[in-house]
C-alpha cells in the first residue's frame, strides 16, 4: 500500500501517436531550410499523485485526446504564424512569401499553427498546449507535471513540461 503522497510517473509511448508533416524551420540569422518531412512521433509523462487504490490517473481518457491532436497535424504542411511568412489564399490554393521566395499548394494540404517556428520544441508545445485545453478539469486534478515530447527522428526531439502550481 502506497502513503497519499507518493508520486509515480506513467509513460506513454504508442505506435499510433505520431504524425507526418512537412515543414522548414526558420533561423535567427535571416535563413531557412529547404521544405522538406518528417515522421514525427509524440509521446507523454505524466507525474501523478497515488492514493491507495493503485491508479492516480485513468490515462486511458488522456490518450485519445493526443492521438486526436496528432490526426489534426498528420499530412499537413505545417506553417508557423511569424511575420516572416506573407500568407494569401487564391483559387484554392495557399500562396505564401518566405524570404523573397513564393509558394503555392493547396490550400486544403496546408496548416497554419499559433507558434512562431516549425520545429520539435515548438511543437511539442503546441501538442502540450491543446492536451491541456481538452483535457476535463477533473482528469488533471492528480496530475503534478506533465510533459509532451515530439521527436524528429532518432536522436532528435524537443519537450515541453506543465507544473502544477
Amino acid at each position: 500500500m502506497s502513503s497519499p503522497s507518493v508520486l509515480r510517473t506513467v509513460q506513454i509511448r504508442k505506435d499510433y501517436l505520431k504524425f507526418s508533416a512537412g515543414h522548414f524551420t526558420l533561423f535567427d540569422d535571416g535563413s531557412r531550410e529547404r521544405l522538406h518531412g518528417h515522421d514525427y512521433l509524440v509521446s507523454l509523462e505524466l507525474d501523478i499523485v497515488y492514493g491507495d487504490s493503485g491508479i492516480g490517473v485513468d490515462y486511458r481518457l488522456i490518450k485519445p485526446v493526443l492521438r486526436e491532436v496528432c490526426d489534426e497535424i498528420d499530412e499537413y504542411v505545417l506553417l508557423p504564424t511569424t511575420p516572416r511568412i506573407v500568407v494569401r489564399s487564391k483559387a484554392g490554393q495557399l500562396a505564401f512569401t518566405v524570404d523573397g521566395v513564393e509558394f503555392s499548394i493547396p490550400a486544403a494540404g496546408v496548416k497554419l499553427l499559433p507558434i512562431p517556428n516549425i520545429t520539435v520544441e515548438e511543437l511539442s508545445g503546441y501538442v502540450l498546449d491543446q492536451l491541456l485545453a481538452r483535457t476535463p478539469v477533473t482528469l488533471m486534478q492528480p496530475i503534478v507535471r506533465l510533459a509532451v515530447t515530439v521527436e524528429a527522428g532518432p536522436g532528435q526531439s524537443g519537450s515541453s513540461t506543465w507544473r502544477r502550481g
